[in-house]
């Protein structure tokens, strides 16, 4: 007796108890023994007959592993599919040769595991991967589109550089026209994902919404505390948010501050001010009292507003060393030049991305560079 007539006998019980499909070859690759859930996936399944007589699109499926796994294969384990009555089903593959004799081998056993129910599990979590990837491109597009990176009509012009740390930003800035004035805004919502990149883009619009209904930037940022304190929702959310609002009549910036780092002031005659009043960001004390500061903007004035995403960078191979304000000043004074109106913003993004040693950063990295004439 043949070890395939030997297995097929001693183990019919067995076999047939199983949930995966057994299909037994003999030496000439014909079917001599199969159970019956194998003979659910493939009904044609015949004793005598081989597998392409039987079933030619699981013969092409599978040819060249049975061939494989009768030379001596053994344990070769892939995945592949067929359709079973018109429907595709997926199946993980194992062989295992049996008992070789003078002749060459007795034949293989091939077990059939349908996976079917887990590879279209996989399939569909790689469809709303996909879906969320699409989200979240368009989502980035639109935060693109809301922030300022290109600035010139005359009176000031500006060249700004944001990159999120992750797919979306909280970070946001914005120049424009409020009546005779200029809006100057810079936001860094705190903590990273989609729900901070929303209520960036709610701020940033409540900017300008509320901008023309307030006198001073200091009820402006009042408002948006408001907001934001009263929109924890059991969760508590922050923003550090400077706004300016710039007079070219008067030459006068009048400006809040909450939390973001000191904006600096490089005027012609190369002296340096810090725009240093104020206060907490927006969202820790329901009465915080913001406070406005004014600087004079003279011909040739520069203005650099940023988020600590800029001066907290640090090296990799050394994180508590940080670019800092001091590195930043000196840096940018390197850049400029006596009476020249040009940018230098991607310069400056430059030494801050050497210093770090990547263009990847651990925060949302934002730095705009103004310049009035």
């Amino acid at each position: 007796m043949s070890a395939v007539q030997q297995l097929a006998s001693r183990s019919t019980e067995v076999l047939e108890a199983l949930n995966d499909g057994v299909i037994v070859l003999g030496p000439d690759l014909r079917v001599d023994f199969f159970n019956s859930a194998a003979s659910a996936v493939i009904p044609e399944l015949a004793q005598g007959q081989s597998l392409e007589q039987c079933s030619p699109e699981f013969s092409q499926s599978f040819a060249e592993q049975i061939s494989r796994a009768y030379r001596g294969a053994a344990d070769s384990l892939s995945r592949s599919f067929f359709r079973v009555a018109g429907l595709v089903h997926y199946f993980n593959l194992k062989f295992a040769p049996l008992p070789a004799t003078q002749n060459g081998p007795e034949g293989v056993v091939i077990v059939l595991e349908d996976i079917t129910n887990d590879a279209l599990s996989v399939s569909e979590v790689q469809d709303n991967y996909s879906e969320l990837e699409s989200e979240l491109r368009t989502a980035r597009k639109y935060q693109e589109a809301l922030f300022t990176s290109d600035w010139n009509d005359g009176v000031l012009s500006c060249r700004a550089f944001g990159q999120p740390a992750f797919e979306l930003s909280g970070d946001f800035f914005e120049i424009g026209k409020i009546g005779d004035n200029y809006l100057i805004v810079l936001g860094d919502v705190q903590s990273h994902g989609i729900e901070v990149a929303i209520k960036a883009i709610a701020l940033q619009h409540l900017c300008r919404v509320n901008v023309a209904q307030v006198s001073t930037t200091s009820e402006l940022m009042h408002r948006l505390n408001d907001f934001v304190f009263h929109d924890h929702q059991g969760t508590f959310w922050s923003c550090c948010l400077f706004v300016g609002l710039y007079n070219p009549a008067s030459r006068m910036l009048h400006y809040s501050r909450a939390g973001t780092p000191e904006p600096l002031c490089f005027h012609a005659d190369g002296s340096v001010e810090m725009l240093s009043t104020g206060d907490t960001p927006l969202g820790f004390f329901e009465e915080e009292l913001y406070q406005e500061g004014q600087i004079e903007i003279r011909p040739n004035t520069r203005l650099l507003v940023f988020s600590d995403g800029v001066t907290e960078s640090a090296p990799l191979e050394a994180p508590m060393d940080c670019y800092g304000q001091d590195r930043l000043i000196l840096n940018y004074q390197s850049l400029i030049k006596p009476g020249s109106f040009m940018h230098h913003c991607s310069s400056l993004v430059d030494s801050v991305v050497q210093f770090h040693g990547s263009r990847h950063f651990n925060d949302d990295f934002t730095i705009a560079e103004l310049i009035f004439n």
